[in-house]
C-alpha cells in the first residue's frame, strides 16, 4: 500500500510573479524617497552656499561705501561723488541687468598711490557655450591721480564712459583679477536704490524733477517729506539687492533668459519678484535673492 504524499511545499509560478512585483514596487518607493532626500540635501547645500557669498559680496560693497564721504563744496575737481546709473540707455548689453552703481571715493595709498578712485558694480552676461551664459556680478576699480586730472573724473562724465571695450579693459572677466573684473559668479541680476531718512525711496532730484531709480550727488534730491537737499550731498542710505542662483540652475540655463525690468522704485522688491518669477518653475526654487540696506555718511 503507498504512503499518501505530503502537500507541496513550493511556489507557484503566480504567486512568484506576484512577491517580485510586490518586491520591485517596493524598490521603486524607496528608490524614489532616497533620491528625494538626495535633491533635498543638495538643494540645502547649494542654497547654504549661495547664502554664504550672498553674505560676503554685499559684507564687501557695503564697506567700499562706508569710505564715501559726504561731498565738499568748492572742490569741483576732486569732490568725491555718488551716481546710481538705473539702466542707462547708451550702457550696452550685457551690462545692463538692470543697474550700475558708480561712484568716487578714498582709494587706498598704499595700493595706488592716489586719493581718489572711481569704483563700479555691475552684471556681466557672457555665452559660456552655445546654449547657456555665464552671469556674473563685476567690480571696476580705476584711480583718479592727484592733483586734478588732466580729463574729468569718469563719473563726472555723462555715462559715455561705459562703453563694452572699457569696460571690458578696466573689469577683466577673469577670476585672476585683484578685486577688479569678476567679482561674484552665479548673480544674475543687481538692483539698487537710494533711500532718504525716512526709509523712503528718492525719486526726485533737488528740482522735483523725476528722476526714477537714478541719483547724482551733483543734482540733490527731494525727500518723501518734500524737504529739498541741495547739491551737492548723498543720500542717507542705499537698499542693494542680488538675484543669485544656486549652481545646479545654473546648469540648467539656456541662452533666453528674462530681462530684468527697473522701472519705478516703490516696486524695488516686486520688480525683483517679478524677475524670478519669469524663469521657469523648475528653477525659480533654485534663485534668490538678497537684500541689504546700507547707511552712508551723509549730511544732516
Amino acid at each position: 500500500m503507498k504512503r499518501p504524499r505530503p502537500p507541496s511545499q513550493a511556489f507557484t509560478l503566480m504567486e512568484l510573479i506576484f512577491s517580485i512585483s510586490i518586491l520591485l514596487i517596493v524598490i521603486v518607493l524607496v528608490s524614489g524617497a532616497l533620491n528625494h532626500v538626495a535633491r533635498l540635501a543638495q538643494g540645502g547645500t547649494g542654497s547654504m552656499k549661495t547664502q554664504g557669498d550672498a553674505r560676503q559680496v554685499l559684507d564687501f560693497i557695503a564697506s567700499e561705501l562706508a569710505l564715501v564721504t559726504p561731498p565738499l563744496p568748492g572742490q569741483p575737481g576732486n569732490r568725491p561723488r555718488l551716481r546710481l546709473l538705473g539702466n542707462p540707455a547708451n550702457t550696452q548689453l550685457p551690462y545692463r541687468y538692470p543697474h550700475l552703481l558708480a561712484w568716487e571715493s578714498a582709494a587706498d595709498p598704499v595700493q595706488s598711490g592716489n586719493a581718489l578712485e572711481t569704483l563700479a558694480y555691475f552684471i556681466r552676461r557672457t555665452p559660456s557655450d552655445g546654449s547657456a551664459f555665464a552671469s556674473a556680478l563685476c567690480r571696476m576699480a580705476v584711480p583718479v591721480a592727484l592733483p586734478a586730472d588732466q580729463g574729468i573724473p569718469l563719473v563726472y562724465r555723462d555715462t559715455d564712459w561705459l562703453t563694452p571695450d572699457y569696460l571690458d579693459a578696466e573689469a577683466p572677466a577673469n577670476e585672476d583679477n585683484d578685486y577688479r573684473g569678476l567679482f561674484a559668479e552665479r548673480v544674475l541680476a543687481l538692483w539698487i536704490r537710494a533711500l532718504d531718512a525716512y526709509g523712503e525711496p528718492i525719486t526726485k532730484d533737488a528740482k522735483g524733477t523725476g528722476v526714477g531709480y537714478e541719483f547724482d550727488s551733483e543734482a540733490g534730491y527731494t525727500d518723501s517729506k518734500n524737504r529739498v537737499h541741495p547739491p551737492p550731498c548723498l543720500p542717507p542710505a542705499l537698499e542693494v539687492a542680488l538675484v543669485i542662483a544656486d549652481e545646479s540652475a545654473t546648469m540648467r540655463m539656456g541662452s533666453s533668459l528674462p530681462q530684468p525690468v527697473a522701472s519705478n522704485p516703490a516696486l524695488f522688491h516686486q520688480e525683483i519678484k517679478n524677475y524670478i518669477g519669469g524663469f521657469p518653475a523648475s528653477q525659480q526654487a533654485s534663485i534668490r535673492h538678497f537684500v541689504r540696506r546700507i547707511p552712508l555718511f551723509c549730511q544732516p
